[in-house]
This record gives structure tokens, sequence and C-alpha cells, in this order.
């Protein structure tokens, strides 16, 4: 069997469409301005209009970003990985491509030699470059722009998509680390607003006309044309291989349950740490996952945890 199995083959050509380019490609689905309100998609358009050029930030937006190989290869990488890797070699020693849907799987790929997979790697890393440059307008749009919410320079708001009232949120309602993503799409799902009256639904993103009319007009601070520095570029590969953002904060999460452990505060059942960390989970998320994924959760924690303080010095 080559490599281990992943669930979902977007990693490849041919895989699933993704939703950011479907957005940027489809202007004419997003909802309209208001008086007082200028859709995000469209407030991320017209900075990227100005110091891009005209059109700069839907081209860019659609990039398919590729990211690099693993450094190392073994019985245990993804399998979706491994059959990148040699797509990429079939294409750069000119033979016919062979996304999903066309016989990907009609005989079994053969597992890479570790000069193959070195050279598979140089070939991923090249093509990650080029498409992080080609990505940089959007990239950096969207981060300058998150970043004027987080300093309160741009006012935001939110919208139900079925329209309706504006709501005004601040910028940490949806924009708390890596959480910009959303303006990927330019919408804030119902993970994020979990505590709200209206957390059954998605809503659109935007940003106050006024706010954000004086800060495209600001004297800029420096060459905002000039193309992304590496450390930029880098720093978006890391934060967008990992993914959209998670429902929950896991990481938060572990830490609590860390301390509680160090400090003796747990209860002896899973049933009954699951219930402490489920009000936890509700104090500061606003919401919990289900009992059965809280368990399975802790268990898988708890179990490394104990086994950490059986071994340690």
């Amino acid at each position: 069997m080559l490599g281990r199995q992943r669930s979902g083959m977007a990693g490849l050509a041919g895989g699933i469409r993704d939703p950011r380019a479907e957005f940027w490609s489809s202007p004419e689905t997003w909802p309209e301005d208001s008086t007082s309100y200028i859709f995000a998609g469209r407030a991320i358009t017209t900075y990227g209009d100005k110091h891009f050029g005209v059109g700069a930030i839907a081209q860019a937006a659609q990039v398919k970003l590729v990211f690099d190989l693993p450094t190392h290869l073994t019985l245990y990488t993804d399998r979706d990985e491994i059959l990148r890797g040699l797509e990429l070699l079939r294409v750069a020693d000119g033979q016919q491509s062979m996304p999903y849907g066309y016989g990907f799987f009609a005989t079994e790929p053969h597992f890479p030699t570790a000069s193959e997979w070195e050279r598979a790697r140089a070939l991923a890393s090249e093509a990650s470059k080029a498409s992080f440059r080609e990505f940089a307008p959007f990239g950096h749009s969207v981060s300058v722009l998150a970043n004027a919410a987080r300093d309160a320079l741009i006012k935001t708001a939110t919208c139900s998509r079925q329209g309706g009232k504006m709501v005004d949120e601040p910028w940490d309602f949806w924009n708390y680390p890596h959480r910009w993503l959303f303006l990927d799409c330019c919408k804030i799902e119902a993970p994020g607003i979990a505590a709200r009256s209206y957390a059954k639904e998605w809503r659109w993103i935007y940003f106050e006309r006024a706010s954000f009319d004086a800060f495209l007009n600001a004297p800029p601070s420096g060459d905002v044309r000039a193309p992304a520095s590496t450390d930029e570029l880098e720093g978006q590969k890391v934060i967008r291989k990992r993914g959209a953002p998670q429902r929950y904060d896991w990481g938060g999460f572990e830490r609590e349950l860390l301390r509680r452990f160090k400090s003796g505060e747990l209860p002896d059942s899973i049933a009954d740490i699951a219930k402490v960390m489920a009000e936890w989970c509700q104090e500061e998320w606003g919401g919990e996952p289900s009992d059965g994924y809280l368990r399975k959760k802790i268990t898988e924690l708890h179990g490394s945890m104990k086994v950490s303080e059986k071994y340690a010095d």
C-alpha cells in the first residue's frame, strides 16, 4: 500500500475547487453594500486596486497555493503527498498529467526512491514559492486590513446572509489569532458566533465605510506595493497550511487540562472530567463540542499526560 491514506483528495490537481477561488471568481453573488457599510470583499478589492493595480486582487485570490512536500518520506507519509510528488515528477518529465477521475488509481503508483523524492521536493519548493509570490497582493492586502481592524482603525460589522440589520462587531469577534483567514471568503461561520442569538447561521463581514475610507486615503507609511518579504510569505505558508480556522481553540483547551492535571483538580473518571471541561468550554467559547467528541479528546490528552508524568525525571 502506498503511504497512509488521508481523507479527501483536494491536495492534487483536479481536486475539490478552493472556496476562496470560487468566491473571488463570482463577485456578482456578493451581498450589496449599504449607505454606511461596504462589504469586505469590495473593500479588499478597492484597497488592492489602489495599491497593486485594477484586477490584481481578483487574480491573486484565485491562485492555487502549493505547499512544500514533507522532508522525510516514510511508510506513514500521507498518500496524497506521495502522489503529489509523483505527479510533479511526471509533469517535469513531459509525461501526461493524471489527475483524479482519469484512471489515477488504475495501477498502484510506485513508492519514490530517495533521489526521486529529493527531486520532487525541489520541484514542489519552486512551485510553492511561485504560487505565494502570485498570491502576495491578496495575502498582503488582507493582512493589512485585518491589522487595521485589530487596531480599531477600521470598524467592522456583520450581517445575516438573508439580509436585515447590520450588527457592529469589534475586530476580536472574528479576527482573533489567524481568524483573519475568514476574509478569504468574507464571512464568519457559526463556530465564531456560538454565543450569539444568531449562532445557527453564517454572516457576511462588512467594514464601516467612513473608517475604511479614512484608512484607504491616509498617507501610506511605506511602499505597500513592494513585493512581500520572505518572512511574510513564509508566515502565510505556515498559517495557511494549517487549513481553515478551527471551530474551537484546542491549544487553550489542552493547556487548561494540563494545568488542572498538574494541580490535581481533575476528577477520576473521563466522564466527570468531560463534565467539568464542558463547563470551561461554555465559559471560554460560549459553546461546547459534543460529549462524545469531548470524551475522545480528553482520553487522548489525559493518557499522554499520565505517560509523561510516569517517565518524568
